[in-house]
């Protein structure tokens, strides 16, 4: 890890670092992107040290940061852009101290001191922040999703069962209900028929026997009584 200087209205602060190169150093400033992000000046402190100064360019702007560096250097930054100091040795960015950056510029800039152990600065730790955040979010969004989905399903197959069931029951009770009714009903009347024939004939039968059996009575009189006629007349 090394240590980089970033300014940004009239605020110092020296930070910590780590895999710093070209590509990547929008990054450490805070940026999103490395759009319109470029190296703006580069102080040659001797043949293996040098200070490079990074920052947006914005050639829009108005109102620039007016500290007295960039007067002197007739540097054009943005007020409201940050930028960053790195100082490079021998290709290879090293370490910038507080101490030795006021020095250099013959400064008494009060430099506040931050300790980072990633490879952001504050602001990219908030936008890291932020992306985990979102990811997070719809993460959670999608399990509550496919969670609801789920349960939907299970209550919707549970009460569809359910009144399947209930209906079934209901509609075979009833059927039941009216089979037997209809069966009882039916068989009622079959058997009332039927008893009804059965005493009919056999009363009809049995009337024709006392009947027969009276004209049997009735003839066996009728010869008595003849009979008993003639031997008066015989007398």
């Amino acid at each position: 890890m090394i240590s980089c200087i970033t300014l940004k209205n009239d605020t110092f602060k020296q930070f910590k670092i780590k895999n710093v190169d070209e590509e990547n150093i929008y990054k450490k400033c805070g940026y999103k992107s490395s759009n319109n992000f470029s190296k703006l000046y580069t102080w040659t402190i001797d043949s293996r040290l040098e200070l490079e100064l990074w920052s947006k360019v914005d050639s829009a702007s108005k109102v620039y940061n007016q500290h007295s560096i960039f007067l002197k250097y007739a540097i054009s930054v943005n007020s409201n852009n940050k930028c960053i100091f790195l100082l490079k040795s021998n290709n290879n960015y090293t370490n910038l101290d507080g101490k030795y950056f006021n020095e250099f510029f013959d400064l008494k800039e009060v430099i506040e001191t931050e300790s980072h152990t990633n490879d952001a600065n504050a602001n990219d730790a908030n936008n890291t922040n932020d992306g985990n955040a979102n990811t997070n979010d719809a993460k959670t969004l999608k399990n509550l999703e496919k969670n609801l989905e789920k349960n939907l399903e299970k209550n919707l197959e549970k009460n569809l069962e359910k009144n399947l069931e209930k209906n079934l029951e209901k509609n075979l009770e009833k059927n039941l209900e009216k089979n037997l009714e209809k069966n009882l009903e039916k068989n009622l009347e079959k058997n009332l028929e039927k008893n009804l024939e059965k005493n009919l004939e056999k009363n009809l039968e049995k009337n024709l026997d006392k009947n027969e059996d009276n004209d049997v009575n009735s003839e066996l009189s009728y010869e008595l009584y003849s009979y008993s006629d003639e031997e008066t007349e015989i007398s």
